[in-house]
């Protein structure tokens, strides 16, 4: 079998509700196209900017390629130290790496990283990746380094009409696919409510519904670290089997985690908009704005915690509530 991609063929896509086909199209692609590369010729470049993003991409590179053994990833992100990437690329360069720029960029200033066989050039959450100006930076120069001659592709759940051009001037002629017919975006058993609270009767009606409600796992989201801290350890005092997540803990500390509540070993997180985006925790049946995000793209972003599309899980009904006045 013989299975090449044309670097021409560049995509932009948005798709509501992070839909999975995009990336599984993307992954079927790049792991067949290999099959007609030399292993020392391939070398995809994935960026991500959260911790939560890295480990789910990483897992789905490697659950697609469990039929292709001698395909090699890596994922490399800042909060580590920079020397244990460089002694990995050292002994075992990877055919896939997923990382963050900050740390990519890094490795390949020092030569450590070298970019000139990348033929798979991919920014997931484009949106988030481009809007920041220093983020932006870094992924234009990691750009620079790599080929003119190769294959770019753009994903994102929420892709603005302000942020597509700057997108394109990535790209030559790119196929744009957007899914965001409101009638197509129906998730059968997603219901969602909306309960009119003062702030002083959040807390009680959060207990209430955590003890009536049969849940598998809730994600609750609030506006600021701070809260994230007082609200969790609110719960904990009240017995639930709560655990927080937020920037103000390290990379190996958010990451240990949300391993750990991805494994089941607590039901209740608490998290600010840092894990928003990204996750994928099939046990988890309800979603608790505890805080209103600020914005109707945050919103659709923590739904999507809940309502992954096709899972199959243990429970029939997927819920969203959310807290207002």
């Amino acid at each position: 079998m013989n299975v090449s991609l044309k670097p021409s063929w560049e995509w932009m896509s948005s798709a509501k509700l992070n839909l999975e086909w995009e990336r599984l199209l993307f992954l079927f692609f790049l792991l067949f196209s290999k099959l007609s590369l030399p292993l020392d010729k391939l070398l995809p470049l994935f960026y991500v900017t959260r911790e939560s993003w890295l480990t789910r991409s990483a897992t789905s590179f490697e659950r697609f390629s469990t039929y292709l053994p001698d395909t090699k990833v890596a994922v490399f992100y800042g909060g580590v130290n920079i020397k244990t990437h460089k002694d990995l690329l050292k002994n075992e360069c990877p055919h896939i790496v997923v990382g963050t720029p900050g740390r990519i960029l890094a490795l390949a200033r020092d030569k450590d990283l070298s970019l000139k066989n990348v033929r798979h050039f991919i920014l997931d959450e484009c949106d988030k990746m481009l809007e920041s100006l220093d983020m932006r930076r870094d992924v234009q120069e990691i750009f620079k380094m790599t080929p003119h001659d190769k294959q770019v592709m753009m994903f994102s759940a929420t892709l603005s009409k302000e942020i597509r051009p700057v997108c394109k001037k990535f790209m030559q002629d790119p196929m744009e696919i957007y899914v965001d017919d409101e009638a197509k975006l129906t998730l059968h058993g997603l219901v969602q409510h909306y309960i009119k609270l003062t702030e002083l009767e959040k807390n009680r009606k959060l207990n209430d519904l955590l003890d009536a409600l049969d849940f598998n796992q809730v994600v609750i989201f609030v506006k600021s670290v701070s809260r994230a801290a007082e609200l969790n350890k609110l719960l904990v005092e009240c017995n639930f089997p709560s655990i927080c997540i937020h920037s103000g803990m390290s990379q190996e500390e958010r990451l240990m985690r949300y391993k750990g509540f991805k494994e089941g070993h607590k039901r209740i997180l608490v998290a600010t908009d840092l894990v928003g985006r990204g996750i994928d925790i099939e046990r988890v049946n309800i979603v608790i704005n505890y805080d209103m995000p600020d914005s109707a793209d945050t919103y659709l972003h923590r739904v999507g915690r809940a309502g992954r599309f096709r899972h199959k899980r243990p429970c029939n009904y997927l819920c969203i509530i959310s807290f207002g006045f």
